[in-house]
């Protein structure tokens, strides 16, 4: 493709900018390769860091929940506003006095989802049998589940660790794409 068939997808102010954004994508992608680096060879760090963001977002969610029963106190009975914010800060809180039990309920979530998920796709492969590509989806799938029992088996273990691995692979793999998309962009302003 010419420089004319790729900027049809641009704004004329994208156009104008390939450069930069060439850099903003290189630098962004950088950054995320570094993290995702870090987060692969010090699981355990990542796997906290994570935990403790969840435990920040609860304790958010708890307090919004209290301003909103507070709010709306003189329409309606708040009994389950206030529950819920109570469920939300309690959460939040034992999060945060006790990390290994909330890192071992998220990877517990992450276990059921990748079952959840390759079930899914199992059964979607199957659906898309005598089609091309359905063996890689069956594949997909199938990995999917060996992963899932893999988590939950390694309980728990695999809670100090997992979910920081998972992060970071996934850091890696999105600082790749984005300066791969970067190293394109800078492509387009040569062009």
């Amino acid at each position: 493709m010419n420089r004319q068939e790729f900027t049809l997808y641009f704004t004329d102010r994208e156009q104008n900018d390939f450069m930069g954004m060439s850099k903003w994508f290189r630098n962004i992608g950088i950054a995320l390769l570094v993290i995702g680096i870090l987060a692969v060879i010090l699981p355990h760090v990542a796997t906290l860091t994570v935990q403790v963001l969840v435990a920040v977002i609860l304790l958010l969610a708890g307090v919004l929940q209290i301003a909103h029963a507070v709010s709306v106190r003189k329409w309606r009975p708040i009994f389950w506003e206030v529950l819920f914010a109570v469920l939300f800060l309690l959460t939040g809180i034992l999060f945060l006095i006790s990390p290994m039990s909330g890192a071992f309920a998220l990877t517990v979530i992450l276990g059921i989802f990748f079952l959840i998920l390759g079930a899914f796709k199992i059964q979607s492969a199957m659906v898309w049998r005598q089609r091309p590509g359905w063996g890689w989806m069956m594949t997909n799938g199938i990995l999917s589940l060996i992963l899932g029992v893999f988590v939950l088996a390694g309980l728990p273990g695999t809670a100090l660790w997992v979910i920081g691995l998972i992060l970071g692979i996934d850091l890696i793999f999105s600082g790749i794409t984005a300066m791969v998309i970067g190293s394109r962009l800078k492509h387009l302003s040569a062009i």
